[in-house]
């Protein structure tokens, strides 16, 4: 692709939690960057708050679910603010 001078590509890594998020940038867009960031901050304040109040006692499928509802929201929070 296109070589850019700014990496929009935000990434967190929550250990503790053992979550790892990467967010693509969409270089060329307008605030790409700050798109990105404001999505990993969501998803890693909703994944430590989900673990704080479930004490890391969730089954996966309570997790994945957990996790898809997380990405729509962070989806909608970006694309709404």
């Amino acid at each position: 692709g296109l070589v850019r001078r700014n990496n929009e590509d935000v990434f967190a890594l929550l250990p503790e939690e053992k979550f790892y998020i990467v967010a693509d940038g969409m270089g060329g867009h307008q605030a790409g960057e700050i798109a990105a960031q404001k999505a990993v901050d969501y998803m890693c304040g909703a994944i430590k708050t989900l673990f704080y109040l479930n004490e890391h006692k969730l089954p996966l499928e309570d997790l994945s679910q957990k996790i898809q509802l997380f990405i729509q929201s962070a989806n909608y929070w970006v694309n709404h603010l």
